[in-house]
């Protein structure tokens, strides 16, 4: 696995996990770590834009890494992720 997809898979599953601490911290009212899920989010989704990028043209690639086939390529350029 490259480190692009392990990366993109890290990112999916933090944000994951965020969004479920958050709904507990809100339904269990613990503003904190409601707050500390957000700023969490948000770095975790401003890492996915600078990180995400096609190496040759630099376009933001989809955040999900894919699932059923081995080799990707960009849409813009059509150079192979690895």
């Amino acid at each position: 696995m490259s480190s692009l997809n392990r990366f993109r898979w890290i990112s999916s599953v933090l944000a994951l996990l965020f969004t479920i601490l958050g709904a507990i911290g809100t339904a269990l009212h613990l503003y904190v770590l409601e707050a500390v899920c957000i700023v969490a989010l948000f770095v975790d989704i401003f890492l996915i834009v600078i990180k995400n990028r096609c190496p040759d043209c630099k376009r933001i690639l989809p955040i999900h890494p894919p699932l059923l086939r081995e080799e990707e390529y960009c849409q813009t350029c059509g150079s192979k992720i690895e």
